[in-house]
């Protein structure tokens, strides 16, 4: 095949490699001069669709006699690709950057483009990322954005009025009126068209956004906990194409107090199709919580879990997942290399959310020391938290009386090392009268050859017996698994468990 030949799609996969992102013109400049047709291919909107903004994206050196060399934005070149190509741009990623002159600078110049009386040249960009990069000091203080940045931001998403998906992370804002009227101009416009909704750590301390609940046709709201409270809940209940919730915990998330219940209960009632979503995401450490006692009291038909944890509030690190109690939570996902399985992390959703949980995972390969011994393993709080296994074994040091079960869950991803006859006791009870667990996802490099489960009371006769003959090899425990599940069952690998998703 001669290269006068190839569709447009297939040269832009060809030199995609070569040049990720559309925004290395320096590359596609000398890719275009190949043939006419990668000529029209640098050209096309397909090239162009989603621009990216980097470091050093349409900039050039620069000397200073203080600092050396420094990339700093070419104007005229900016302005050429903003006059030819703006019109093909459709998904727009901002930040993070570390030059913010030149980020400010580009947004201005794309905020003159829009405002030409010529027309607006970005009216069809449907979505817009922004990313704050925040600076951190040796004293582990961080510092937000605001000012003239903030105001070249809101100037940005004011020419934008054909937006379907807005992402604004890592403000961190400290001024409460900047935050409360950020999205007036968004609102105004985009009311009856925004569709997806990302406000990630807008503000430094907790401060509730009222405008996660004025997008009529909004589907997927994803925000983090200090930025909800009573009246944001019952706005979003409201909402009546919102079905997805999302509600983010990121390293830079400041300590917040859960939503009360009686909220979340209403909501439920207002938009019975809305799914909550509890996401762990960054290098964040949990275990620097103490757990002293836990304790399940069951009074009639209510049960409350107490949780009495040893931490100091004002100590930098120690940080904890806002549990939404009352909330209609449909999965728990720790996407994280540095959380481990816990009985904190096990025990409080399956007693919290029992009828709703239907995911739970921890995403990545883990980062950290993972124990050898039995009682130390997540073998013991993954099986007896979702699957009412009562072992005494549960965890020595939490001392665990009585555990939930989750019959509804349907997927759940184990990255952790456990024992083959764990991977057994999972499949087995998920598949019993009642539950439903139709995905489980375990890493092979994870799994040991070993059967130390003790010999339990309720279990029938033979069933210790048949666990400990399958769970001597690992094709045993596929076929059995394979069995139970009814479909074909296996190991994942480390490459496939890296790219598993919910």
């Amino acid at each position: 095949m001669t290269c006068g030949s190839s569709s447009p799609t297939l040269s832009s996969r060809t030199y995609s490699p070569v040049s990720p992102s559309a925004t290395d013109t320096p590359v596609l400049r000398v890719l275009e001069q190949v043939c006419w047709r990668w000529n029209d291919t640098f050209y096309s909107q397909r090239v162009w669709h989603k621009f990216r903004l980097g470091d050093r994206t349409l900039t050039r050196r620069r000397f200073n006699y203080y600092t050396g060399y420094q990339h700093t934005l070419d104007h005229y070149r900016t302005q050429m690709c903003l006059l030819k190509m703006g019109h093909h741009f459709r998904h727009l990623v901002l930040g993070p950057m570390t030059n913010l002159f030149n980020l400010y600078e580009f947004m201005t110049l794309m905020s003159f483009f829009a405002e030409r009386p010529e027309g607006n040249f970005f009216a069809k960009i449907r979505v817009l990322e922004f990313t704050f990069s925040c600076t951190e000091t040796p004293s582990d203080a961080v510092f937000g954005t605001g000012g003239k940045l903030l105001e070249g931001v809101r100037r940005l998403m004011r020419n934008l009025p054909g937006l379907r998906e807005l992402s604004l992370r890592d403000l961190l804002l400290e001024d409460r009126g900047e935050a409360g009227g950020l999205l007036d101009d968004v609102a105004s416009q985009c009311c009856e068209t925004l569709r997806r909704l990302e406000l990630v750590n807008i503000t430094r301390e907790s401060q509730a956004l009222l405008h996660c609940g004025v997008f009529l046709r909004l589907s997927h709201l994803i925000v983090t906990p200090h930025q909800l409270d009573e009246e944001v809940v019952e706005l979003l209940g409201w909402c009546p194409h919102l079905t997805n919730l999302t509600i983010l915990h990121t390293k830079l998330t400041p300590p917040s107090k859960p939503v009360p219940p009686r909220a979340w209960k209403q909501c439920r009632k207002q938009a019975p199709h809305l799914r909550v979503h509890l996401v762990v995401e960054g290098r964040i450490n949990m275990e620097v919580l103490h757990v002293v006692h836990a304790m399940i009291i069951m009074v009639g038909r209510s049960r409350r879990l107490l949780l009495l944890i040893d931490r100091q509030a004002n100590q930098p690190g120690l940080w904890q997942v806002v549990w939404q109690e009352g909330a209609p939570v449909y999965s728990v996902i720790y996407d994280s290399p540095y959380v481990p399985v816990s009985p904190l992390s096990t025990l409080t959703p399956s007693t919290l959310f029992p009828a709703d949980l239907r995911q739970y995972g921890h995403l990545g390969l883990p980062r950290f020391y993972v124990p050898r011994l039995f009682e130390d393993r997540a073998d013991s709080p993954l099986v007896c938290s979702f699957f009412f296994l009562f072992h005494t074994g549960f965890n020595i040091r939490v001392q665990v009386l009585l555990c939930r079960s989750c019959p509804n869950l349907h997927t759940l991803a184990v990255r952790e090392r456990v024992s083959t006859a764990t991977v057994l006791l999972l499949a087995h009870a998920g598949t019993r009268p009642g539950h439903c667990l139709r995905r489980l996802a375990v890493r092979r490099n994870a799994v040991v050859l070993r059967c130390e489960w003790p010999r339990h009371p309720d279990w029938p006769y033979g069933f210790h017996a048949w666990l400990r003959k399958a769970s001597r090899s690992y094709e045993r425990v596929e076929a059995e698994v394979s069995v139970l599940f009814g479909k074909p069952w296996r190991f994942l690998s480390d490459f496939e468990y890296r790219h598993f998703t919910f």
